[in-house]
C-alpha cells in the first residue's frame, strides 16, 4: 500500500471517528421512530446501478454521481455508507449540483467520464417510505422513478418502482 492510499484510509478512519465523537450530521428519523439511514439509500440506489464486468479493475469501475434533488445533501455518514456499499464496483461521487457532474464539452452533455448522474430524493419518513430517483445519461435520455421502501429484519427492500416524468434533471436536458 502506498503512502497516498495509506493516507487515504488515515484520513477515512480519521473522518468516521469524528462523526461519532462529536455527533455531526444526521439520520432522519421517521414519525413511527424509523431510522432512514444508509441502508435504505443502497436499496433504493441499487436497481438502477449499470451492471459491472465482474470484477471491474479499480481503474474501470463505472463513475456514477449522486445529486440531490432537493438541493440538501445527504449526511455524511449516509454518504460514506452508500460509497462504502458498492466501492468494489463503483466509483460513486457525491456532487452538490447537476453542472459539478456534467461534461459541458459533450454532444448531449453527458456525465463526465461516461458516467451516469443519479437525482436521489429524500426517503420520506412516515409509511409509506418512497424517494424519487432520477437518471441522467445525457440531455436527451433523461427517466424518472417513484421507488417505495419497506424496512426488513436485515435491511431495507424496494417494494415497487413506479415510472415518472423526471422533473429536476429534466430541466439540465
Amino acid at each position: 500500500m502506498g503512502p497516498v492510499s495509506r493516507f487515504g484510509h488515515v484520513l477515512l478512519g480519521v473522518a468516521m471517528l469524528a462523526l461519532v465523537v462529536t455527533g455531526c450530521g444526521r439520520s432522519p428519523r421517521g414519525t413511527g421512530g424509523v431510522e432512514i439511514g444508509g441502508a435504505a439509500y443502497i436499496a433504493a440506489v441499487e436497481p438502477f446501478l449499470p451492471s459491472p464486468p465482474h470484477p471491474p479493475p479499480a481503474n474501470e469501475r463505472n463513475v456514477v454521481f449522486v445529486v440531490p434533488l432537493d438541493g440538501r445533501a445527504l449526511p455524511l455518514e449516509v454518504q460514506i455508507e452508500v460509497v462504502g456499499a458498492f466501492a468494489d464496483n463503483y466509483d460513486i461521487r457525491f456532487v452538490d449540483d447537476v453542472a459539478a457532474a456534467l461534461d459541458e464539452r459533450g454532444a448531449h452533455r453527458p456525465p463526465q467520464e461516461g458516467g451516469l448522474l443519479i437525482g436521489l430524493g429524500p426517503v420520506t419518513t412516515g409509511p409509506p417510505h418512497t424517494t424519487r430517483i432520477e437518471l441522467y445519461w445525457s440531455d436527451d435520455a433523461v427517466e424518472g422513478h417513484l421507488v417505495t421502501l419497506a424496512p426488513t429484519d436485515v435491511g431495507w427492500q424496494v417494494t415497487s418502482d413506479e415510472p415518472v416524468t423526471p422533473e429536476t434533471l429534466a430541466g439540465h436536458a
